[in-house]
Protein backbone atom coordinates (compact mmCIF):
# COMPACT_ATOMS: atom_id res chain seq x y z
CA UNK A 1 0.00 0.00 0.00
CA UNK A 2 0.79 3.82 -0.87
CA UNK A 3 1.46 6.60 2.12
CA UNK A 4 -1.69 7.60 0.73
CA UNK A 5 -4.32 8.05 3.11
CA UNK A 6 -6.68 5.98 2.95
CA UNK A 7 -10.37 7.52 1.41
CA UNK A 8 -12.75 6.62 3.15
CA UNK A 9 -15.55 7.97 0.79
CA UNK A 10 -14.99 9.09 -2.74
CA UNK A 11 -17.19 12.31 -3.25
CA UNK A 12 -17.94 13.74 -6.75
CA UNK A 13 -15.08 16.21 -5.86
CA UNK A 14 -12.60 13.85 -5.59
CA UNK A 15 -13.57 11.74 -8.22
CA UNK A 16 -13.47 14.41 -10.52
CA UNK A 17 -9.81 15.48 -9.42
CA UNK A 18 -8.59 11.88 -10.20
CA UNK A 19 -10.43 11.83 -13.42
CA UNK A 20 -9.09 15.50 -14.30
CA UNK A 21 -5.62 14.37 -13.79
CA UNK A 22 -5.51 11.01 -15.74
CA UNK A 23 -7.18 13.34 -18.84
CA UNK A 24 -4.20 15.09 -18.22
CA UNK A 25 -1.93 12.73 -18.10
CA UNK A 26 -0.21 13.10 -15.04
CA UNK A 27 -1.13 9.27 -13.80
CA UNK A 28 -2.64 6.32 -15.42
CA UNK A 29 -6.16 3.87 -14.26
CA UNK A 30 -3.56 1.63 -13.49
CA UNK A 31 -1.93 3.69 -11.21
CA UNK A 32 -4.83 5.53 -9.99
CA UNK A 33 -6.43 1.84 -8.91
CA UNK A 34 -3.02 0.32 -7.68
CA UNK A 35 -2.55 3.89 -5.31
CA UNK A 36 -6.28 3.92 -3.62
CA UNK A 37 -7.01 0.16 -3.53
CA UNK A 38 -9.38 0.14 -6.25
CA UNK A 39 -9.80 -1.84 -9.77
CA UNK A 40 -9.24 -0.69 -12.74
CA UNK A 41 -13.26 -0.98 -14.00
CA UNK A 42 -14.02 1.09 -11.27
CA UNK A 43 -11.69 4.04 -12.21
CA UNK A 44 -12.99 3.47 -15.50
CA UNK A 45 -16.57 3.93 -14.56
CA UNK A 46 -15.21 7.15 -13.26
CA UNK A 47 -14.03 8.04 -16.77
CA UNK A 48 -17.15 7.34 -18.30
CA UNK A 49 -19.36 9.01 -16.15
CA UNK A 50 -17.07 11.95 -16.32
CA UNK A 51 -16.95 11.94 -20.11
CA UNK A 52 -20.96 11.46 -20.63
CA UNK A 53 -20.96 14.81 -18.32
CA UNK A 54 -18.60 16.19 -20.07
CA UNK A 55 -20.96 15.61 -23.48
CA UNK A 56 -23.98 16.59 -21.79
CA UNK A 57 -22.19 19.95 -21.03
CA UNK A 58 -22.28 21.22 -24.27
CA UNK A 59 -25.54 20.20 -25.47
CA UNK A 60 -27.91 22.82 -24.98
CA UNK A 61 -30.75 22.40 -22.38
CA UNK A 62 -33.84 24.28 -21.51
CA UNK A 63 -32.12 25.45 -17.73
CA UNK A 64 -32.17 28.89 -16.99
CA UNK A 65 -29.73 31.22 -18.47
CA UNK A 66 -28.50 34.77 -17.77
CA UNK A 67 -29.54 36.44 -20.67
CA UNK A 68 -27.21 37.71 -23.18
CA UNK A 69 -29.19 41.29 -22.88
CA UNK A 70 -29.63 42.15 -19.83
CA UNK A 71 -26.99 40.58 -16.87
CA UNK A 72 -29.86 40.87 -14.29
CA UNK A 73 -33.07 38.96 -16.57
CA UNK A 74 -32.92 35.22 -16.51
CA UNK A 75 -34.19 33.49 -19.55
CA UNK A 76 -33.78 31.05 -21.71
CA UNK A 77 -31.75 31.51 -24.77
CA UNK A 78 -31.95 27.71 -25.85
CA UNK A 79 -35.74 27.54 -26.80
CA UNK A 80 -35.71 31.34 -29.05
CA UNK A 81 -33.98 34.41 -29.35
CA UNK A 82 -37.38 36.00 -29.58
CA UNK A 83 -38.18 34.58 -26.51
CA UNK A 84 -35.22 36.41 -24.61
CA UNK A 85 -36.77 39.25 -26.74
CA UNK A 86 -39.91 39.07 -25.18
CA UNK A 87 -38.31 39.09 -21.81
CA UNK A 88 -36.18 41.63 -22.17
CA UNK A 89 -39.00 44.19 -23.60
CA UNK A 90 -41.08 42.95 -20.43
CA UNK A 91 -38.51 44.11 -17.95
CA UNK A 92 -35.79 46.06 -19.66
CA UNK A 93 -37.19 48.30 -22.61
CA UNK A 94 -36.81 46.64 -26.19
CA UNK A 95 -33.66 44.64 -27.50
CA UNK A 96 -31.96 45.58 -30.41
CA UNK A 97 -31.67 42.63 -33.11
Amino acid sequence: MSNEPTVKRWTAKRKAAVVMDIFKGKTTTAEVARQYDLTVSEVEGWIDEAQRSMENGFKADESPRICCYSPHRLCSLTSSRSRARRVVQAGQGTASG
